[in-house]
C-alpha cells in the first residue's frame, strides 16, 4: 500500500466520519426540536386548564347570584352592583376566559 492509498483511505474516513457527525446533529436538533414543542404543548395545556377552572368558578358565580335572585336573598346595598348588573358582568367575564380559550386551543392544533 502505497502513500496515496492510504491518503485516499483516510480521506474516506473522514468523509464518513463528518457524514456521521452530521447525521448526528441533525438527530439531536430533531430531538430538540421536538422537545421543546412538547414542552410548549405541556405548558398551554397547563394554561388551558387553568383558564376552564377560571370560567367555571364564573358560571358557578352565575349560578348563586341567579339562587339568591330567585329566592329574594340577593342584597342590592347601595355601592353595590345590582343583580342584573353582576350577572352582566360574570357574563363578560365567562366570555372572555372563553375567548383566551379558544385561542389556545386554535394554538395547540
Amino acid at each position: 500500500m502505497d502513500s496515496r492509498d492510504v491518503r485516499r483511505m483516510l480521506e474516506s474516513m473522514a468523509a464518513t466520519a463528518q457524514e456521521a457527525a452530521d447525521e448526528a446533529k441533525e438527530k439531536m436538533q430533531s430531538a430538540g426540536q421536538s422537545l421543546s414543542e412538547k414542552y410548549d404543548a405541556a405548558k398551554l395545556n397547563l394554561l388551558l386548564a387553568r383558564l376552564r377552572g377560571e370560567q367555571e368558578r364564573v358560571f358557578a358565580d352565575m349560578g348563586r347570584t341567579l339562587f339568591l335572585m330567585d329566592t329574594g336573598n340577593y342584597s342590592e346595598d347601595e355601592g353595590h352592583p345590582t343583580a342584573q348588573q353582576t350577572i352582566d358582568n360574570l357574563l363578560l367575564a365567562a366570555e372572555q376566559k372563553q375567548q383566551e380559550i379558544d385561542r389556545l386551543l386554535a394554538r395547540l392544533a
